[in-house]
């Protein structure tokens, strides 16, 4: 239970603004995987000095820059073939080179 609630809750919040993750800096990064380590020990009940990786591997959570990384490429490639949302479907465009290799 307390597992949906974190997922519920806080991943939320950290999927919110994915599409601005891919690009920040590695302290703002740093300050937002400690967030989801300290819920990940809180979910799990492991001690502070207990490796986290295989803690978030048992969890199925992918860190955070992985986590925007995959969330971004799949909604960009969700618009891409299906179309949907509508509103993100107008954006990515075909890239066609200007001349031939």
């Amino acid at each position: 239970m307390a597992q949906d609630v974190a997922c519920a809750v806080v991943h939320s919040r950290l999927d919110y603004c994915n599409s601005l993750y891919v690009g920040m800096s590695d302290a703002n990064l740093a300050k937002l995987q400690r967030i989801q380590n300290s819920l990940a020990r809180i979910v799990t009940s492991t001690r502070k000095h207990d490796h986290i990786t295989p803690v978030l591997n048992q969890l199925h959570w992918l860190p955070v820059r992985q986590r925007a990384i995959h969330i971004t490429a799949v909604l960009t490639y969700k618009s891409l073939v299906t179309g949907q949302p509508e509103h993100l479907s107008v954006l990515p465009s075909d890239y066609t080179p200007s001349r031939q290799l």
